[in-house]
């Protein structure tokens, strides 16, 4: 089988991994919130039901703002353009663009998580601004823990690349 062809199925697996959670906030070990690739692409987090339940219940209706994570957009477009491309390229040329495109993808995929991390380490320290001893305490206990789906684009993103520089350094590819 060719490649290509096989890259663009692992391509095509790695958009489909968007579809599955890709980071859990947690803290001292209980869900606060999750989030598949698609629920960070559009800002739509989604608080654990039970605490979601306990807010409701306590009077608080405040929905949980998050912003869309431009770099897990940027890493979609970028593995679907990478698709487009190689299906107007053949041979070598199709290959180098299922090859950069895998690789600049798998870079935004896995910074868009630390940009997660960054943005709940904002939220704690300005937490610990407050002279607050519980939110501090809230605070530092906070983890953002990567998911099967983050790993399942970036595993299917390296088989990409992989299946495309066979297609690169084959020596029969078309040119």
């Amino acid at each position: 089988m060719n490649g290509n062809l096989l890259a663009r199925i692992a391509k095509l697996a790695a958009l489909f991994c968007f579809l599955l959670p890709w980071v859990t906030v947690s803290c001292s070990g209980n869900e606060i919130a999750s989030a598949t690739g698609v629920q960070l692409m559009t800002g739509d987090v989604q608080p654990n039901p039970a605490l979601a339940d306990m807010a409701r219940a306590s009077g608080d209706t405040a929905e949980p703002n998050a912003d869309p994570n431009a770099f897990v957009i940027a890493a979609f477009a970028v593995i679907a353009l990478g698709l487009l491309m190689s299906a107007f390229l053949r041979g070598r040329a199709a290959a180098g663009a299922l090859l950069a495109s895998s690789l600049l993808a798998m870079g935004l995929s896995y910074y868009s998580i630390q940009t997660v991390r960054d943005a709940m380490t904002d939220r704690a320290s300005r937490a610990q601004d407050a002279a607050n001893d519980f939110a501090r305490a809230v605070a530092g206990a906070v983890r953002v823990e990567e998911q099967e789906g983050l790993w399942a684009t970036l595993f299917a993103l390296a088989l990409a690349s992989v299946f495309a520089l066979v297609g690169l350094t084959a020596r029969d590819a078309p040119r």
